[in-house]
């Protein structure tokens, strides 16, 4: 077991902002843009810093955390829907720009398994395939045709990959 500094920054950043979220609604002052820039801020700071890492994934939960405050906090719409075009001008432009390629290599397999079935897409399909040949009841406990390794080019099977 194994405990990144990133998962104490994680619970540090949501009792701050939950503290600074709440005393700015006390005080009525959550959507002024000063504070609003201050706890971009505050968010900001760890996650260039986990980003720095690279931790992709705890930069993007830490992100979805503090939208999900915000928004249960009560943030005006207007600041809401301009992180929305926001984050959409700047989407392409860190995926071209700033993500090294090995990112870049597990969002097309998360988007595309099949370009990769016998590498990183293989556990992708596998799961795919599991599901799809279980359907809703699925077929027993290790009675499925993607356990232990077994055979799955059976005449009943329509799932298979032809081996090259």
């Amino acid at each position: 077991m194994s405990l990144q500094p990133s998962e104490f920054a994680k619970i540090i950043l949501m009792i701050t902002l939950a503290r600074l979220i709440d005393n700015f609604q006390k005080k009525e002052t959550l959507n002024r843009p000063q504070n609003i820039l201050i706890l971009f801020l505050i968010t900001l700071i760890p996650t260039l810093l986990i980003i720095k890492q690279p931790d992709y994934g705890t930069a993007m939960v830490i992100l979805v955390m503090v939208a999900c405050m915000l928004f249960v906090g009560g943030i005006k719409w207007r600041y809401i829907v301009g992180a929305v075009i926001a984050l959409a001008v700047l989407l392409p432009v860190a995926y071209h720009y700033i993500l090294p390629q090995h990112a870049k290599d597990r969002i097309e397999v998360f988007l595309n398994p099949e370009s990769d079935p016998r590498g990183a897409g293989y556990n992708i399909i596998q799961s795919k395939l599991a599901v799809g040949s279980g359907q809703l009841w699925g077929m027993g406990l290790f009675n499925g045709n993607q356990t232990q390794l077994r055979n799955t080019s059976n005449e009943n099977n329509r799932f298979h990959f032809p081996s090259n």
